[in-house]
């Protein structure tokens, strides 16, 4: 008989496991210091992830976004400068026109506004934006892209553990891991490094690419991992040429149909779906089409609506697909690669040849809004693949591909393979309904029958959202292969709402396969500690049917200090086999660095963790130091002027000399930054406070910051000036500042002042119109950083 404990009368957790790279960040993020059943959930972590931004299904940029546990997800910090820089034009949205940039936008408010949907197991974020609330210059002019300036960089990421069980001696393992990078001119190379306790370097990628402005394309040489669709992705010495959808004008970025139609007057012309308007524009009498629509981010069917000048209106039915397969009529993709490539020599098949040659073609093209062809060819050593596909969009049926792939192995002889696949999405007010199908066929079987050939896979998935913040999930995944009668799946329903501050969800899995039939349950709660939301208490428990295994966790979690700069948790766990287990993680993110510590103690074993990352750039004012670098972003030189911030950026600030680095850019759109006023010191002025970078894959950008330091001064005439009369100072090195202005009440306001000096006046050519004055500022005449000072301004003789 099993026992439960109180906790486990309470709760039943169990996860779902996801193999992918988000839980390898987040097992980073807590420093290894994390009990595993917590990587087995994806709603359940916090911290700060790379996540990729997708606006209307196309991808804007990536950023680094802070997620905190709320309503029981895991839901992101953005901010209203955020969504600024991701090309949302936020006064269209009558709930943020009062919100200054660095206010946080709830979630709750971020789903309504954009049917915001979160991905965290892809790492993506997914917003719906009207075309008409999309900032028309994100996108870029070839003549204002940036290759950058010359610059080296290392970005490093260390770890260190220490592990010790019962008497048994104790363990340290150590692993570095460096991304180093130089660019010069339009040239980028790029290195990755790693460094383990075993005292060897390994070289995992090493080369050299650039972009080709005039084709839309990049060209990469020497030892990396070549990607292709539809292909082998292989670890290639070599080259490959291939083309950059991103380089093309924003408008022009994924899917959206051509429409061609006739006005006969004057006309107003919207596209609307579900009585939303998508797009609108206006077009003289006469045929029109409209052939650069950004894409629209949604499946199914659109309205299209013609406003004529007397009052007629004319509606047409489109259609519209969200799909990755799908391009614009009359354009293409392409990838062309060629190199060497290790053989995996096959153990049935031994071969004594260490590398072979790799050559890969990839070409997609729209042949209209419904279409889309697609051919490819592989030859590596004596192996050749060869196929093509076609992707067909069906209306209100959805979009269907099909692809055949012709293949010759050396050991295996030749065989052919069909797939098909299916796409659909049933999008209802508060419902979504997506069916994915694929199915394979295969002729002449003389394959490897030691090898899993699939069949057929299926996927559905249903969500709904009810009254009372209650949202439910149900899905359902199968998948058969040849020469086995065995079947993978998996059946699982989740609830999920809060009552008040609690959080909680419900969730059953049945998943089975040839080696087991296994049944989970699980519920989570989740409660804040206090008013601001950041601190959390959280309990859970797993329960395995299959193992009859129980696994009981609280921990309390949350971030502090100014901007959030330090951030915890503590966790205290237990099974049905009496098995304690307790664990503690802190991480402080420094204005150069990120440190973390970790412990874990049971009554078998203890570790320690520990770890430090960030970057270092080497530029032409020398080496600055940074929290984090991707593979593009800019230094900005403020002259001297310590501890400035940018605006959304809030743990970033210049160092001693004056330097910051802004470790992230968007490739090939406008990178828009604002230079926190409030964070300069009283006497450094800068003129402009906003600035926009556009940089090329891979660009670091350095700009230089027009900073001036002085005082501010309001000085009152006792004589009558004209107002709009021009003010100067002149320095002690014969220049001139720059020009002030009398104001109507015959006062003049003029910073970046020396303590001491002459001011002169004008007013008109003649002596007659001209004045100057001395000027000493003292402590006891400024108020709030101003000095306010009246003076005689005594005219030229």
């Amino acid at each position: 008989m099993i026992k439960l404990s109180p906790i486990s009368l309470l709760l039943l957790f169990t996860p779902y496991v996801y193999a992918n790279a988000l839980y390898l960040q987040a097992i980073e993020n807590h420093n290894g210091n994390i009990d595993f059943s917590l990587l087995l959930n994806e709603n359940f972590l916090e911290g700060t992830y790379n996540i990729t931004i997708y606006i209307n299904n196309n991808k804007k940029q990536n950023a680094e976004i802070s997620f905190k546990n709320k309503n029981n997800n895991l839901t992101p910090i953005i901010t209203l400068f955020d969504l600024k820089q991701w090309g949302i034009n936020t006064n269209y949205y009558e709930p943020l026109k009062n919100k200054l940039d660095n206010d946080i936008v709830d979630y709750d408010l971020l789903k309504k506004l954009f049917n915001i949907k979160l991905e965290i197991n892809k790492q993506s974020i997914y917003f719906k934006v009207p075309l008409i609330a999309i900032e028309k210059n994100t996108s870029y002019s070839k003549e204002k892209l940036d290759d950058g300036d010359n610059a080296a960089f290392i970005k490093y990421n260390y770890q260190g553990h220490y592990y010790k069980q019962n008497s048994l001696n104790g363990q340290h393992i150590h692993n570095l891991q460096l991304y180093n990078g130089i660019n010069l001119f339009a040239w980028r190379y790029r290195q990755d490094l790693n460094y383990n306790n075993n005292n060897s370097f390994s070289i995992n990628q090493q080369y050299v690419y650039r972009t080709l402005r005039n084709i839309n394309s990049i060209l990469t040489m020497g030892d990396f991992y070549a990607y292709s669709p539809n292909l082998n992705t292989y670890k290639i010495l070599g080259v490959q040429i291939n083309s950059d959808n991103a380089m093309k004008d924003g408008s022009l970025v994924g899917y959206a149909p051509i429409i061609s139609e006739t006005a006969y007057t004057y006309a107003e012309v919207s596209i609307e779906q579900n009585g939303e308007t998508l797009y609108s524009t206006s077009v003289p009498p006469g045929p029109f089409t409209l052939n650069n629509l950004p894409s629209l981010g949604t499946n199914g069917e659109l309205v299209l609506i013609i406003k004529e000048e007397n009052g007629e209106v004319r509606k047409k039915k489109i259609w519209n697909y969200s799909s990755q397969y799908l391009l614009r009529k009359n354009q293409w993709n392409y990838y062309y690669t060629m190199g060497l490539v290790n053989n995996p020599q096959k153990r049935q098949f031994p071969s004594n040849k260490k590398k072979e040659l790799l050559t890969q073609l990839n070409l997609s093209y729209g042949v209209s809004n419904y279409l889309t062809t697609m051919i490819g060819a592989e030859k590596k050593g004596d192996d050749i693949k060869a196929l093509i596909g076609n992707t067909l969009g069906l209306n209100i049926l959805g979009i269907v591909s099909l692809e055949n792939a012709w293949i010759r192995e050396k050991y295996h002889q030749q065989y052919q393979s069909n797939k098909i696949n299916y796409q659909k999405v049933f999008s209802m007010e508060n419902t979504t309904i997506s069916l994915n199908s694929s199915f394979y066929f295969r002729f002449k079987e003389n394959y490897a029958v030691n090898k899993e050939y699939k069949k057929y896979d299926l996927g559905f998935h249903f969500s709904q959202s009810l009254n009372n913040n209650i949202a439910l999930t149900l899905g359902y995944n199968i998948a058969t292969y040849y020469h086995s009668k065995e079947k993978s799946q998996r059946l699982f329903i989740n609830t999920s709402s809060n009552y008040k501050k609690l959080s909680y969800s419900l969730e059953l899995e049945n998943s089975k396969d040839q080696y087991s039939n296994n049944n989970q349950l699980s519920i989570f709660l989740n409660y804040p500690i206090g008013q601001d939301l950041s601190h959390w208490a959280t309990a859970r428990i797993n329960y395995d049917n299959r193992e009859k295994y129980f696994h009981e966790n609280i921990s309390f979690s949350g971030n502090t200090l100014e901007n959030n700069r330090l951030n915890y948790n503590l966790n205290f766990s237990k099974n049905n086999k009496e098995h304690l287990d307790s664990s503690m993680k802190i991480s402080y993110l420094s204005r150069i660095a990120k440190l973390n510590i970790n412990s874990r103690f049971n009554k078998d074993s203890y570790s320690l963790g520990y770890g430090l990352n960030g970057g270092i750039v080497f530029h032409n004012g020398g080496v600055t130091l940074a929290q984090d670098l991707n593979d593009s972003f800019a230094i900005l030189n403020f002259a001297g002027a310590k501890k400035v911030k940018i605006i959304g950026k809030p743990t970033i600030e210049s160092d001693r000399r004056g330097y910051l680095i802004i470790p992230n850019l968007t490739s090939y759109h406008n990178n828009k930054f604002h230079i926190d006023a409030k964070s300069l010191d009283y006497n450094y002025n800068i003129d402009n406070y906003s600035y926009h970078l556009i940089p090329t894959k891979g660009a670091i950008i350095a700009k230089n910051i027009k900073v001036t330091k002085g005082e501010s001064a309001l000085f009152t005439f006792n004589q009558n000036i004209p107002f709009g009369a021009t003010a100067y100072v002149k320095n002690s090195d014969g220049t001139l500042s720059d020009i002030s202005y009398v104001n109507e009440d015959n006062k003049l306001y003029i910073s970046n002042l020396p303590i001491l000096g002459k001011i002169f006046v004008k007013w008109g050519s003649s002596n007659k119109q001209q004045c100057s004055f001395n000027y000493q500022l003292n402590d006891n005449e400024k108020q709030n950083r101003i000095y306010f000072k009246t003076v005689n301004c005594i005219k030229e003789e």
